[in-house]
């Protein structure tokens, strides 16, 4: 697992071709294993194949500007408050849906294809048209999108520092 976690990264550079959706069926079964909360599972996505739907959609987002042409699907990945109760279980949604989305890159990851989160905190506008788009329940809110398209033969990967577990973990 080590070493299939380090060879994943967010991916910004896409061939522009057409995706076997089946890459994506298989992804998505896969991801059925994160865990959540009381298996709630709140989460839900929606797909879009289009070019002008998602350029459409990355035009809000406004996070994808140097790559959005190339983009073969956009995932917008939801997740319901609904599924918690209360005030005490207030944002499981966020962090379920959080799990879900990782476990979701990686299986993208596993079929080959190259994929990059971008940003869903952005703000109730703009969230609001793009959840629009999705035809979903008007419960839904905005978890993160995920750009995902053929990788090229040779591409750039962004070099980010990380830091080492011993600056943010104390074991007590």
């Amino acid at each position: 697992f080590e070493a299939f976690a380090r060879s994943r990264h967010s991916q910004r550079q896409f061939t522009g071709n057409t995706i076997d959706v089946n890459l994506l069926e298989k992804a998505f079964e896969i991801a059925e294993t994160t865990p959540s909360a009381c298996n709630r599972q709140p989460w839900h996505n929606y797909v879009f194949t289009k070019k002008e739907d998602i350029v459409k959609i990355l035009d809000i987002q406004r996070g994808a500007r140097q790559f959005k042409d190339d983009v073969s699907a956009l995932i917008i990945v939801c997740a319901t408050p609904n599924a918690f109760m209360g005030m005490n279980e207030y944002h499981q949604h966020f962090v379920n849906g959080g799990l879900y989305a990782m476990n979701l890159l990686y299986a993208i990851h596993s079929q080959g294809l190259g994929a990059i989160p971008l940003n869903g905190g952005v703000g109730k506008e703009k969230s609001s048209q793009i959840l629009s788009m999705c035809e979903g329940s008007d419960q839904d809110e905005l978890i993160l999108l995920i750009a995902v398209g053929e990788m090229p033969d040779e591409f750039n990967v962004a070099k980010s520092a990380r830091f080492s577990f011993t600056n943010y973990t104390k074991f007590i």
